[in-house]
């Protein structure tokens, strides 16, 4: 209940007699009495697993008759660890299921998904550029944008991208000629967005990629 999430946070190490209180009254009382008659249960410790008012359970610690009751400092020790350990864990299946939902989305899209770093330099590309440049994955990794687009076209377009670099503004719908693997010239249509680092400086850009050699044609 909300009462007895409250009152784990304020009180996140507790000493207890009995079953009945270590659980809040949710175990039957006759059962309760069985196990403590069977299992002969001394103290039952209840220790919550929280981090900055984040709950993420708790644990029951339930000592034999007799057994020497653990110090607090050792309690709140063990507390802390096994609260920092689920939080990390939760924290790495989030980011895994992030993951998975942007591959699924980058795999779905039919435009190619990709990242350069400031000078332009490939440093990810999605598998959907085979169907647009005619490039494996590791073709592209590692190579300049400049790389592909014709030379007759080169200087214009470095210009275009140092512009917006040098700015560090997105931009949207710029095409540009690229040379396929095929010995093709195919028309481009790049939109892109600015990262950057916790110091401010500028990481790269992240943006799509679509052929749209065809509605050029029309």
């Amino acid at each position: 209940s909300p009462e007895n999430k409250l009152q784990m946070i304020h009180n996140p190490i507790t000493r207890h007699a009995s079953i009945t209180s270590a659980t809040f009254g949710a175990v039957p009382v006759e059962l309760i009495r069985r196990m403590q008659k069977m299992l002969k249960l001394g103290e039952i410790i209840n220790v919550t697993l929280q981090v900055d008012g984040t709950l993420f359970g708790r644990i029951m610690i339930f000592l034999p008759q007799g057994a020497p009751s653990p110090a607090l400092d050792m309690l709140e020790a063990f507390s802390y660890i096994a609260s920092v350990t689920l939080r990390r864990n939760r924290a790495e299946e989030d980011l895994r299921a992030s993951e998975e939902r942007f591959r699924n989305l980058v795999e779905a899209t039919s435009d190619f998904v990709w990242e350069v770093d400031p000078n332009g330099v490939y440093t990810y590309v999605s598998p959907r550029v085979r169907e647009v440049l005619g490039y494996e994955v590791g073709e592209i990794i590692g190579r300049s944008i400049f790389d592909l687009v014709p030379s007759k076209e080169s200087g214009r377009f470095s210009g275009v991208f140092k512009s917006y670099a040098a700015k560090r503004e997105p931009f949207a719908f710029v095409e540009s000629s690229r040379l396929h693997k095929d010995g093709r010239v195919i028309i481009l249509e790049s939109s892109g967005v600015p990262f950057f680092g916790d110091d401010g400086s500028l990481l790269g850009y992240r943006g799509i990629g679509r052929d749209v050699t065809g509605k050029r044609k029309v």
